[in-house]
């Protein structure tokens, strides 16, 4: 599994998503620790929590179908860049009369990343191919989970010692970081289909809504999917509120700082990791068909 990153393409691809997603981790752990030590309320630190995860709830799902119609690795660079830039607005924040900008650019910065994910996602088959894919998807992960085991840490560490300038700065930085190396990622020009000329905008949104209707009844036919969303739903459901508590827990409880909060966080990516590596070792032999 691990000769896949001597391939170019997909080293350059997946290195380039670890750092962005670690710029995303410095945010799950930072930006609510400074809320609710800027404001004292829990409710203000699960705003941000809202503000964070509402647009994979309004968007995400679409976001895969306009990444259909577009260039995956120029949708990838575009999404590092406008949030590398989008991040720095948070330098505006040293008040509880700012806080409104925190769920503003949290909100903004994470639909963007909704673009980014499907992307990648969709971009690795076309960098692999087929044959090594299930190995090339299940490192992908394991390189997710890093993230989520170092990412917290990281982004504790940084907010506790240096402040939140310095978890912006590194943030932004690793979104740029991201987009530079996904510039050097190598793939063929897509074929796409001709688009009349005279088609209006409303037309390609009509199309849209189509693809995206038909895919929503796609997936309620089939059961496993179903299944599958059900119980993602019911866990990210317990997940946030678990996440809300942690931070009051954390501070006025166990009075440590937002390092303490990063270790916290970050043992939960242990479980996460175990469970990629066992997909490209055990995943070949299991079939749902």
């Amino acid at each position: 599994m691990l000769q896949l990153l001597r391939q170019r393409n997909f080293g350059l691809l997946v290195t380039g998503g670890v750092i962005s997603s670690l710029g995303d981790w410095f945010l799950v752990v930072a930006l609510p620790f400074y809320v609710y030590g800027l404001t004292g309320s829990a409710l203000a630190t699960g705003g941000t929590f809202i503000a964070e995860s509402l647009p994979s709830v309004l968007s995400g799902s679409l976001a895969g179908v306009f990444v259909d119609r577009w260039d995956r690795r120029q949708t990838m660079i575009l999404s590092d860049l406008l949030r590398a830039i989008v991040m720095l607005g948070l330098l505006a924040v040293h008040s509880v009369d700012t806080v409104w900008i925190v769920f503003a650019i949290s909100f903004v910065q994470s639909t963007i990343g909704q673009f980014f994910g499907p992307a990648k996602g969709a971009l690795i088959p076309v960098v692999v191919g087929e044959k090594d894919l299930l190995a090339a998807n299940s490192l992908s992960s394991v390189s997710t989970q890093l993230t989520m085991l170092i990412g917290p840490v990281l982004g504790g560490g940084v907010l506790a010692l240096f402040g939140l300038a310095a978890v912006v700065a590194a943030d932004s930085a690793s979104f740029l970081i991201s987009a530079i190396l996904i510039v050097f990622v190598a793939v063929a020009p897509r074929v796409r289909a001709e688009v009349p000329s005279d088609d209006s905008a409303s037309n390609v949104l009509a199309k849209v809504w189509d693809e995206y209707r038909d895919g929503l009844t796609l997936m309620s036919r089939n059961a496993v999917v179903v299944a599958l969303l059900i119980a993602m739903g019911i866990a990210s459901l317990g997940q946030g509120l678990i996440n809300v508590q942690l931070i009051p827990y954390v501070k006025d409880v166990l009075h440590g700082d937002s390092l303490v909060l990063g270790w916290v966080i970050g043992a939960q990516g242990i479980g996460g990791l175990i469970g990629a590596v066992a997909l490209g070792s055990v995943g070949k032999s299991i079939s749902f068909t």
